[in-house]
């Protein structure tokens, strides 16, 4: 609340970012003056200090869904992985949806890239394929295969011709990859 506020007063990089910063709590702050001051990288690192805090509130649940359940959270994850990347890309693209382009692209990006809340499906539909990895409801794959889908899916980005982001296009190559490795420290151990 105090680096929120600090965001309110402030005209220009201060204290208040600084403080943000240090306590990693800098994406926290949909101003740009916050989230990328000094240590830019670090809201990646905000973002995940924000998630795990949550994470105790929602594991058992999700954990506890049946694989019908878990199948169903993962596609709305994905949904929503897939239309966030869609509206955080379009709003810097010049042929993006009229009112992208009259909202302050701070606020966009920030809402759709950087703010914890947006960035929450990925951790949940990660969560939810350790489900899939306790019930052991996908074969093993080499782990060399499961990696190189997972590299594939960043070259993928750069022919995104739609425009959906890194984040959407390696969701699921990055999901298989996570399958993989859980299954090697789960059912492979000293791997």
């Amino acid at each position: 609340l105090a680096t929120f506020a600090g965001a309110l007063m402030s005209r220009g990089p201060s204290v208040w970012s600084f403080l943000s910063t240090a306590l990693g709590v800098q994406s926290w702050t949909p101003d740009n003056k916050f989230f990328f001051f000094f240590d830019g990288p670090m809201w990646s690192i905000s973002v995940e200090i924000f998630l795990y805090l949550l994470f105790p509130l929602f594991v058992g649940k999700v954990l506890s869904l049946s694989t019908s359940g878990r199948r169903a959270l993962q596609l709305a994850m994905l949904l929503v992985i897939f239309v966030s990347g869609w509206i955080s890309h379009a709003a810097e693209r010049p042929d993006a949806l009229l009112w992208l382009v009259q909202a302050k692209n701070d606020h966009v990006t920030w809402l759709t890239y950087l703010c914890p809340i947006m960035r929450m499906p990925e951790f949940v539909l990660g969560a939810s394929l350790v489900g899939e990895i306790r019930a052991g409801t996908f074969r093993k794959m080499p782990v060399g295969i499961a990696g190189s889908i997972a590299f594939g899916g960043y070259l993928l980005c750069v022919a995104d011709a739609y425009g959906f982001g890194l984040e959407a296009i390696t969701a699921i190559p990055f999901g298989i990859m996570i399958i993989r490795f859980g299954q090697r420290d789960l059912l492979e151990p000293g791997k």
